[in-house]
């Protein structure tokens, strides 16, 4: 059964829930809108435990000349072990992170992401990224095919946008637009909307009652908070980095850019060998990708169709939940419209 976070209905507005309308008020403005006090000491914990665990490696170094930022292009990563291994074992590769000057970084944080794969076989696995905070790095992959793998590194981001990254999600949290169309008759108005806005007018209350996610409206001029139809993004606030900062978001240069093997940057698998009775798999990798099927590693039994026409058949009748960002939204839009 699929765990997710849209009910697919007929129409999708029906999922809306009751709003309620909102007054300026006093409030702790260290929070939103909609915390009207200060957590307790539980939340408190809760909310420094969740922040711990997606802190980003420092130390975060500010200021940097660019060509003392981290250069996909000078840096480089070595594969440990010989040339053949066995399935069942762990392939370990060493990365270099260097400066525009070809010199070694002293210092972490950069955004690296590491794949194993094997593009005849339709064949891909994820490696764990371990940051050692001076400029190295180790990549953990487990192997779990035979044949020919290749290493594959990117730098996602240089440490020095991660500094970027970090400064616009304290300044500017609600970084993007939206909006949502209320419409009674022949009356219409649209209104913006967000997680958070200003209470210096009514706003329409839309948080989930059941989550409690928060979601905000500003309330129409002429209509009631449930007459509200439908919601679409606008856009995202501009030109809010500097033209210094700009220079560690480039394409083709520092953002989203290959690192290269010092070396030889595949290796053969071969068979388990005879001793060995399961795959390490230190870094706890959910799943691979083999003859571009999604093979799980958690015993989940994933049945696999062998057309759409099985998929929709199975699917039909069938309520489902999904949870999920955009992508997943894209999903429910299709079958909603797809599906009988």
């Amino acid at each position: 059964e699929l765990m997710l976070f849209y009910n697919i209905q007929s129409n999708s507005h029906s999922a809306f829930k009751p709003p309620q309308i909102l007054t300026p008020l006093t409030v702790n403005h260290k929070y939103c809108a909609q915390f009207g006090q200060n957590p307790t000491a539980e939340e408190a914990k809760e909310e420094q435990n969740l922040l711990r665990s997606i802190a980003w490696p420092g130390p975060l170094v500010q200021g940097l000349p660019v060509e003392l930022s981290s250069d996909p292009a000078k840096s480089y990563f070595v594969i440990q072990g010989p040339a053949e291994q066995h399935i069942g074992g762990q392939l370990v590769v060493d990365v270099h992170v260097q400066n525009f000057l070809g010199l070694p970084k002293k210092h972490g944080g950069d955004f690296l992401i590491a794949r194993l794969h094997s593009p005849e076989l339709g064949a891909g696995v994820s490696g764990k990224v371990y940051d050692h905070q001076d400029g190295n790095y180790t990549v953990l992959f487990p192997l779990l095919w035979a044949g020919v793998v290749q290493v594959e590194i990117t730098m996602v981001h240089p440490s020095e946008a991660v500094v970027v990254l970090k400064r616009l999600q304290k300044e500017h949290p609600y970084r993007g637009f939206f909006k949502s169309l209320f419409r009674s008759g022949e009356v219409s108005e649209t209104t913006f909307c967000n997680l958070c806005l200003p209470l210096n007018q009514p706003l329409c209350n839309y948080t989930d009652l059941e989550t409690g996610e928060p979601w905000y409206c500003y309330k129409p001029k002429r209509l009631g908070c449930d007459t509200r139809v439908t919601h679409y993004n606008v856009g995202m606030k501009q030109k809010l980095i500097t033209e210094y900062e700009e220079q560690f978001f480039q394409g083709g240069i520092n953002l989203k850019s290959p690192i290269h093997a010092s070396g030889r940057c595949s290796v053969t698998v071969l068979p388990a060998e005879e001793e060995q009775t399961s795959v390490k798999n230190y870094h706890a990798a959910s799943g691979y990708y083999y003859n571009n099927s999604w093979m799980p590693l958690n015993a989940m039994d994933v049945h696999h169709f062998e057309d759409s026409a099985a998929i929709t058949t199975c699917l039909k009748g069938k309520i489902v939940h999904m949870l999920g960002d955009s992508t997943v939204r894209q999903w429910f839009e299709y079958l909603t419209a797809f599906v009988p």
